[in-house]
């Protein structure tokens, strides 16, 4: 399963978004540029098409994934587990992406 945590303004067609998922498995359900979501039919919220960029992270694993400009959802190298069991805040989750809250 995964959620949008963040919907990024812009002039795009489709919005730069920044998923969670629970499974690395999730990945594949997720919307493209191209394609909807594939998780329940009619969650709108989740399923609409996204604009190439957007990010998703995995809390299975810790891995970050980003959506290129072939509408496919690439691993980022050295993305692994950096939990310390500690929260973080939504500006410091931001940060990982290289992105800020006035985004």
């Amino acid at each position: 399963m995964f959620s949008v945590i963040k919907r990024f303004k812009g002039q795009d067609a489709h919005s730069r978004m920044m998923y969670l998922a629970d499974y690395t498995s999730d990945v594949e359900n997720l919307p493209t540029n191209e394609n909807r979501g594939k998780q329940g039919e009619n969650d709108l919220s989740v399923n609409a098409k996204c604009s190439v960029g957007s990010l998703c992270s995995v809390v299975e694993d810790g891995s970050v994934w980003i959506l290129n400009n072939q509408n496919e959802w690439i691993q980022q190298s050295g993305s692994s587990s950096s939990y310390t069991g500690s929260e973080a805040t939504s500006a410091e989750v931001l940060a990982l992406f290289g992105w800020s809250e006035e985004e």
